[in-house]
């Protein structure tokens, strides 16, 4: 009898916390009492200025993103002030111009946590001709697309229809890409590696002729061949969409190349890369000049010939990225390494 009393009990509390549950969901999502804009702009006539947006702030009390944007270029302030991704920020900006309340929700702040929308909640604030107000940035919506967000200077709650893709860490918004040189531009690679103690000095060179489009070296160890006649070309797709994984001042850094590669272009653009391995992370450096003599193309290659390097574009290039170094992952870094040795077979 105690038995089936505790679980009538047992059963009874059960079904009294379930409705507990479902009447706090209820009232958390419940419209406030204020009126209801459903279907509105968030940001009314934002479009029309956003060329006067020239600094965005992200962060939570305890960090912050600084954006600053300076004739016409973004960087990221508070990391180096290196150039910032215009992509990531664009996507960001372009969601909160079409960004809609699609339904008011809690005005209560003791239901702003179990919204996302605690102390530690993420928060965006424009800032240029005009002060924008500062957004709060809650958990996404579970059944359907949109964020749940709140305006600083309001109490009620908002799920909007926009994923508005935020990040709280300056590295998030890096401009990725360091380099782009696609193979059909690359002539010659110069692989170079000093010698330590009984380690000898290494020195590989790959060109490509006017009657060969593929890479090939100029000196084959004895009695040994490729294995195909373009097995070597990855070697002259390294500087092909390089990303970083972060990045440094270069005056912050003790550099001493492990190795460096140059690249030969058609153009004739030369980039000289330098290489590092310390305490568990790889470097780059890049700088480049102007090669006073175009290498010829090989005839059957389809190149970029309409590429045109000045004296102008050389400064340009180094300007642009001689005051950094670059960190690499280990995918990345290893796409400079340069061997022949899985390439070779036996010569008849």
């Amino acid at each position: 009898m105690k038995n089936k009393r505790f679980i009538l009990f047992t059963g009874s509390a059960l079904v009294a916390i379930i409705f507990i549950c479902v009447l706090v969901i209820a009232i958390i999502d419940r419209p406030a009492k204020s009126v209801m804009h459903t279907g509105n702009a968030l940001f009314p006539n934002l479009a029309d200025h956003l060329n006067d947006i020239n600094s965005i702030v992200i962060g939570n009390p305890s960090t912050a993103v600084h954006l600053i944007q300076t004739d016409g270029e973004w960087t990221v302030q508070n990391h180096h002030q290196y150039p910032a991704s215009f992509t990531s920020i664009d996507r960001m900006v372009r969601a909160l111009v079409n960004a809609k309340k699609e339904e008011q929700k809690t005005n209560q702040p003791a239901n702003y946590s179990q919204l996302g929308l605690g102390e530690e909640a993420l928060s965006v604030q424009l800032f240029g001709t005009k002060l924008w107000d500062k957004l709060h940035i809650g958990a996404q919506a579970t059944q359907r697309n949109g964020q749940f967000i709140r305006f600083e200077q309001e109490e009620h709650v908002w799920l909007i229809d926009q994923d508005l893709h935020l990040f709280d860490n300056p590295n998030d918004w890096l401009e990725r890409q360091i380099i782009n040189i696609p193979f059909t531009r690359i002539a010659k690679v110069v692989y170079s590696k000093k010698g330590k103690g009984k380690r000898k000095a290494q020195k590989i060179t790959l060109t490509r002729s006017e009657s060969i489009a593929a890479l090939q070296p100029t000196k084959l160890p004895k009695k040994k061949k490729l294995q195909y006649e373009r097995i070597l070309e990855r070697y002259g797709q390294s500087l092909q969409n390089i990303n970083l994984a972060d990045v440094q001042p270069a005056d912050t850094v003790k550099f001493k190349a492990n190795f460096n590669v140059t690249y030969q272009c058609f153009d004739p653009l030369i980039i000289h890369a330098a290489l590092m391995e310390m305490d568990g992370e790889r470097y780059l450096r890049l700088s480049f000049e102007r090669a006073e003599k175009p290498v010829a193309a090989p005839s059957t290659a389809s190149q970029h010939s309409d590429v045109i390097v000045t004296a102008d574009t050389v400064a340009a290039l180094n300007t642009r990225h001689s005051p950094w170094v670059y960190l690499l992952n280990d995918y990345e870094f290893n796409r400079f390494k340069v061997s022949l040795k899985d390439a070779l077979i036996p010569a008849e």
